[in-house]
């Protein structure tokens, strides 16, 4: 699959420093012309450049031109009368406009593409013969992902595309989309869009091109790409892409590890569990994976949460490394036995904390906002509970945060969980939030004295330990 930059320049006279600047004969490169009102094809493609597939978008496509069919056939005509290499022109003109470009300039020199800005419709099937039956040389269809499951529809019209031997762009737009641009080579599609610049995306859920190569090697991907990612909501700041890719890269795998934005475990697992070797497992699923499961490592079933999912022979085994990198992390700040340890949250990675310090020997408080959730959680590990309001109340050598509070992207990013006076006669802090580094717990841990473990230290260590796991899938 070709990583192609899509550029959307705002003039004339910048369109042409930008084609110029990108002269590797195997490249291609998506000229959005819709904001330049007149455009000299002659001059702007004349001289070394990169192949060029020139667009002109309209409003209701997600594009700027607002222009008259005629207006758009003279636009388009024009850049293959002077050497483009490639027009994209939308289905919704209709077919006869699409099959007369088709007829005047040959099949391979048309794109013909479907937009749709709002939805991924259902009957993605009828569509692609819609615009078969164009006779176009590649077809594109771009519609937006608002479920997960989105993408899984687009591929499976690709690999309807790839069996017909009909050349295709499959892409679900959006944040929910954005794994399709990444996996789109295995399933058959013939290019893929990326920006070149951070401020510079032409499309909801774009990475750029830079993100597509060297952290996805997307170009590289192909049918016997094996799949790894992260489940979750939200999943956008997490930095297991760079840590698995990286890995994947250092020992020669053919895998690739991305961020799949669910809203619904069950919907997930139904449209993608046959295409995944390994998966992360975060919040808000971490117990809803469990019951759509083979099994649980017997180490970890009492914590009824997991963040590990390896497939092994066919079957979905569910780990929390999690669990183990806290009793690794804990061993070596010393002895738990008969230390007090508070724990905010309820979650998985709650869970986890627990379970650790209590096989460490240590005495476990368990607080929540909600009390209920606080009383449930503790009863199943046999230990005290209460409320965060009241953290002041109970005795504690060592507090650990396995809420979001902090997180960055959060509405709670420049808040602490509990205040400053809580920290006082506080030996040790973990806070499992790692993005920002330092959050505003540990900010004020530091300066109230107390040592602190960053959620850094916690994800590279679990990260490391999925990483043997995952490797180990593959062979």
């Amino acid at each position: 699959m070709i990583v192609c930059p899509s550029i959307m320049p705002a003039s004339f006279p910048e369109a042409c420093r930008t084609l110029r600047a990108l002269r590797h004969p195997h490249q291609i490169v998506e000229l959005r012309i819709d904001q330049i009102a007149r455009i000299d094809f002659a001059e702007l493609l004349d001289g070394a450049r990169a192949e060029v597939i020139i667009t002109n978008r309209r409003t209701s496509e997600g594009g700027m031109f607002r222009g008259t069919a005629h207006r758009q056939w003279k636009i388009l005509s024009g850049a293959l009368d002077s050497g483009a290499e490639y027009v994209d022109v939308e289905l919704s003109w209709g077919r006869n406009f699409v099959r007369r470009f088709v007829e005047m300039y040959g099949p391979e020199r048309v794109i013909c593409s479907y937009h749709d800005t709002r939805r991924t419709p259902p009957d993605l099937s009828v569509i692609y013969k819609q615009c078969r039956s164009t006779g176009a040389g590649t077809l594109k269809i771009a519609t937006t992902a608002n479920s997960v499951s989105d993408n899984n529809a687009l591929f499976e019209v690709l690999k309807r595309a790839r069996v017909d031997r009909q050349p295709m762009i499959g892409i679900c737009m959006g944040e929910r989309g954005t794994l399709s641009r990444i996996l789109g080579g295995k399933f058959g599609s013939w290019l893929t869009f990326g920006s070149p610049g951070e401020s510079q995306h032409t499309a909801p859920g774009q990475l750029t091109v830079s993100e597509m190569n060297a952290i996805f090697r997307a170009g590289r991907i192909t049918s016997r790409t094996r799949i790894f990612g992260l489940v979750g909501n939200p999943v956008r700041h997490s930095r297991g892409i760079y840590f698995h890719n990286a890995q994947f890269r250092h020992q020669s795998c053919d895998a690739v590890y991305l961020n799949f934005l669910a809203d619904d475990i069950r919907d997930f697992w139904t449209h993608f569990h046959g295409l995944i070797t390994g998966l992360s497992i975060t919040m808000p699923f971490k117990q809803d994976i469990i019951p759509l499961l083979d099994r649980v490592d017997p180490e970890i079933a009492s914590l009824r949460s997991v963040n590990t999912v390896i497939k092994k022979r066919a079957r979905f085994i569910g780990y929390n490394t999690d669990y183990l990198a806290l009793v690794e992390i804990l061993k070596k700040r010393g002895s738990l036995k008969n230390k007090e340890v508070v724990i905010l949250g309820t979650g998985g990675i709650a869970r986890a904390m627990s379970a650790a310090a209590l096989r460490l020997g240590a005495e476990v408080t368990i607080l929540s906002r909600t009390i209920s959730k606080a009383r449930d959680l503790a009863e199943q590990f046999s230990c005290r509970w209460g409320t965060l309001e009241d953290v002041q109340q109970y005795p504690c050598d060592i507090l650990m945060n396995a809420t979001p509070v902090g997180m960055d992207g959060t509405k709670s990013v420049r808040q602490s969980p509990v205040p400053s006076s809580a920290l006082r006669k506080i030996s040790t802090v973990l806070d499992a939030v790692y993005n920002p580094e330092i959050t505003p717990l540990l900010w004020k841990a530091r300066a109230n004295g107390c040592r602190i473990i960053k959620g850094t230290e916690l994800f590279q260590r679990q990260a490391h330990l999925q990483s043997r796991m995952f490797i180990g899938a593959l062979s």
